[in-house]
């Protein structure tokens, strides 16, 4: 089963500077995934360390974004023949076992299915999981753990018309009628400094996002 897993399904990983725990992500992962680390400009050994640890490593010669660096492994992967994809955060957070789960449910025929987290760290995140949940009946719109159907992430699905914080994706899916599920998900205290930012500044970026979303 794991082994059919691994030849369907291909974990993004975007990454900036995530040497402290870049060596630990890609040894959960590969045990359920084909990994893939876009490695977003960054200046320490988390290239170096994802190399070492196996990983195909993409990467960008300078610091491109979390959006762009999804898209830059969405691309890879449509490349290389993956039918899914399933993103992870970088810093520890999420729970790799749960990557049979979310692949599960897309071979149940959801086209994404999206990771609810037991606690988000955010007022803006709140608030975006108040409308999500409203509008689009997704309750987690933010979370960094979602599995896709390939199609969902290519074509027209996947233009860049603004920085959704990585929720574009999910959001045009369920326009457009596409099955979406949400699953919840157990999250783990990252292991230093979150690289999204903290206080007013990363408010401000999920709330654009959120009123790009309503109102473009």
């Amino acid at each position: 089963m794991i082994s059919m897993i691994k030849h369907e399904i291909a974990a993004i990983i975007p990454a900036l500077n995530e040497s402290a725990s870049i060596k630990k992500v890609i040894d959960n992962c590969s045990k359920y995934a084909f990994v893939l680390i876009v490695d977003d400009g960054s200046t320490d050994q988390t290239r170096t360390i994802a190399l070492e640890q196996g990983a195909q490593v993409l990467s960008h010669d300078i610091t491109r974004g979390y959006e762009a660096a999804l898209e830059s492994g969405f691309a890879r992967a449509r490349e290389m023949g993956f039918k899914y994809v399933i993103t992870l955060d970088a810093d520890g957070q999420h729970s790799a076992e749960l990557i049979p789960e979310f692949h599960k449910k897309l071979l149940m025929g959801y086209d994404i299915v999206v990771g609810s987290r037991d606690r988000l760290q955010r007022v803006g995140e709140y608030i975006f999981s108040y409308f999500g949940q409203f509008l689009w009946g997704i309750h987690d719109p933010l979370c960094g753990m979602k599995a896709y159907n390939i199609e969902c992430v290519s074509g027209d699905v996947g233009i860049n018309k603004y920085d959704s914080v990585g929720t574009k994706f999910t959001i045009n899916a369920v326009k457009l009628g596409k099955r979406v599920i949400s699953i919840k998900i157990p999250t783990q205290p990252r292991m230093d400094v979150a690289r999204f930012g903290v206080g007013w500044k990363a408010n401000k970026k999920i709330l654009y996002a959120l009123y790009m979303a309503l109102f473009k």
